[in-house]
């Protein structure tokens, strides 16, 4: 009788082992599936253009920093309305020269002991007002050509 109770009781707890396991397989089957058929809403156009900072801190970046700064002028956004800023700390003299010659914004910081942070800090506190939005690039971030317009976009939706 004892032995029979037991055989019951991990017989139930196999049932339910099994019945967990095999709902949560059915449940990311059915997610893992309907991944694949992405739907996207299309942004409405906005006619409104904001004005764009578009911010690359480089840290002796001087190896990829002038081809970024020259892909990120390379935008499907009219040019008046963003501006690239190369926040260049511990640059050659020579990338400096060549990232001026560029039409972007070049501030140059010192820090005893640099970070990122400090080093958008300080950019913002000598930027003139009259930006929207701010984007914070990496020294080796590529946008592609229309991701201002749809940061544009989305960010208008919002507001």
């Amino acid at each position: 009788m004892v032995l029979e109770i037991i055989k019951l009781t991990f017989f139930v707890i196999q049932v339910v082992l099994f019945a967990y396991l095999f709902l949560t397989t059915i449940y990311f089957l059915i997610f893992s599936v309907a991944g694949l058929f992405p739907v996207r809403q299309p942004l409405a156009e906005n006619r409104r253009l904001n004005r764009v900072a578009i911010f690359i801190p480089g840290y002796k970046e001087d190896a990829v920093i002038i081809d970024v700064a020259r892909q990120a002028l390379d935008q499907d956004y009219p040019r008046e309305y963003y501006d690239v800023i190369i926040i260049a700390d511990s640059f050659s003299p020579e990338t400096l020269s060549d990232l001026r010659k560029l039409p972007i914004q070049v501030m140059e910081v010192v820090f005893e002991n640099s970070s990122k942070a400090k080093a958008l800090k300080e950019a913002v506190k000598r930027l003139p007002g009259g930006y929207d939005i701010a984007l914070i690039l990496d020294a080796d971030n590529i946008m592609e050509r229309d991701c201002i317009a749809k940061i544009n976009n989305s960010i208008n939706l919002v507001s």
